[in-house]
C-alpha cells in the first residue's frame, strides 16, 4: 500500500520513483492506494497513471492503529460506505480506463452483521460501479488494545459470508482472502464460485511451496527441466531453490543501486523462507539475517555465504 497523501506531495521525481516505481519482473502489478480524502487520493491516481499498473486498490481492510486509527482509512472506511463511494468514483477519475477494485473486510468492530457488510459493498457498487472486491474474511478489531497480528487471529474467519455475497450479488467479482495456505483450498473456493482467491502471509513463510501455482491453478503444462543454472556453489536445475538464489539476487544487486545499506534488510526478507521446513533451513535463515546489512559485503556474497549452511541436495530441490 501507498498513501495517497505521500504520492501528491513527494517532493521530487526521486522520491516518486521509490514509492512508485517497479521491475518489469513485477508485472502484473495493482497499486493500492489508502487515503480518506478524494481529492488527494484523485491527484494520486492521476500521477500514478503515468507508471503503467494493471489495477488500482483502495485499502479498506488495514486495521493498525496508524492506518485506521490517526490516519482514518484502511479498514475505519468500512464505517463510511458513502465516503468510500466518493474515494472510488475520484479513483476512476484518476485513473479513467483501468480497473479499480476495493480490498476490505467482513465488518469492522460493532459493525459486524452481514446486512452491514452487504450494504457496504452495494453501496460502492450502485454508486461508483466498483465491480471486483478483494474480501478478508475476518472482521477488524480497531483501536490500539488490538494488532495488526492480533487481526489475523483473534476475529474468526468467515467465509460463508463472503460466499454469500456472492450469491447475492453475482455481477459482482469476489476474490477471497484470509487463512488460506494451500493448493487444495484454491481449488474449493474457485469451485465455489470465487473470482479469485488471494494469498498473504501464506506466500510468505513458504514462498517455494507456491513456485507450482501456474500448473496446479491456471492448468498450465509444467516447464521442461530446462538448462542447469550457475551459481557459486555449483550448477542448479532451472527450477530449483539454487536457480532462484541466483536469479534474486541478480535482481536485488540491479534494485540496490546508490541504497545498498539502506534497503538490503528489506530486499532480504524474501529469501528468509525460501528453505523453510529443509534440513538446515534455520541455520540458513539465521546467517542471511544476522549479516544482511554487513558493508563488508555484497549482498550476493551474503546469501550464498549463508547459503554455505545447506546441504547440497536441498539447493537443488524443486
Amino acid at each position: 500500500m501507498v498513501t495517497a497523501q505521500k504520492v501528491v506531495h513527494a517532493p521530487d521525481d526521486a522520491l516518486l520513483d521509490r514509492f512508485l516505481a517497479y521491475s518489469p519482473q513485477e508485472e502484473p502489478l495493482v497499486l493500492q492506494l489508502g487515503g480518506s480524502d478524494p481529492d488527494v487520493v484523485r491527484g494520486a491516481a492521476r500521477i500514478a497513471s503515468d507508471f503503467g499498473y494493471d489495477e488500482v486498490n483502495l485499502n479498506c481492510g488495514c486495521p493498525s492503529e496508524r492506518v485506521a486509527g490517526k490516519g482514518c482509512f484502511g479498514a475505519a472506511l468500512m464505517r463510511e460506505k458513502d465516503l468510500v463511494a466518493d474515494i472510488m468514483q475520484a479513483v476512476q477519475e484518476g485513473m479513467p480506463g483501468l480497473p479499480a477494485s476495493v480490498k476490505c473486510r467482513v465488518g469492522v468492530d460493532e459493525m459486524d452483521s452481514y446486512d452491514e457488510f452487504r450494504d457496504f459493498v452495494a453501496t460502492i457498487h450502485e454508486r461508483a460501479g466498483v465491480e471486483h472486491f478483494v474480501v478478508h474474511a475476518r472482521k477488524a478489531l480497531l483501536g490500539k488494545k488490538f494488532t495488526p497480528e492480533d487481526n489475523r487471529k483473534i476475529p474468526k474467519l468467515q467465509y460463508d459470508r463472503v460466499l454469500r455475497l456472492m450469491q447475492d450479488m453475482p455481477q459482482l467479482r469476489v476474490t477471497i482472502n484470509g487463512g488460506i495456505t494451500t493448493f487444495e483450498e484454491i481449488d474449493r473456493f474457485l469451485e465455489a464460485g470465487c473470482s479469485g482467491v488471494m494469498i498473504g502471509r501464506a506466500a510468505i513463510y513458504r514462498p517455494f511451496y507456491w513456485s507450482r501455482v501456474d500448473e496446479l491453478v491456471y492448468g498450465r503444462d509444467p516447464p521442461e527441466s530446462g538448462e542447469l543454472v550457475a551459481t557459486p556453489l555449483g550448477q542448479f536445475p532451472e527450477r530449483s531453490r539454487g536457480a532462484v538464489l541466483q536469479q534474486y539476487c541478480a535482481y536485488a544487486e540491479e534494485q540496490l543501486a546508490d541504497e545498498e545499506i539502506r534497503i538490503r534488510r528489506f530486499l532480504g526478507k524474501p529469501l528468509q523462507n525460501l528453505f523453510a521446513g529443509e534440513r538446515s533451513g534455520k541455520r540458513y535463515r539465521k546467517a542471511l539475517d544476522e549479516n544482511i546489512c554487513n558493508p563488508e559485503q555484497s549482498f550476493s556474497q551474503v546469501v550464498w555465504a549463508a547459503a554455505k549452511e545447506l546441504p547440497e541436495e536441498v539447493g537443488t530441490s524443486q
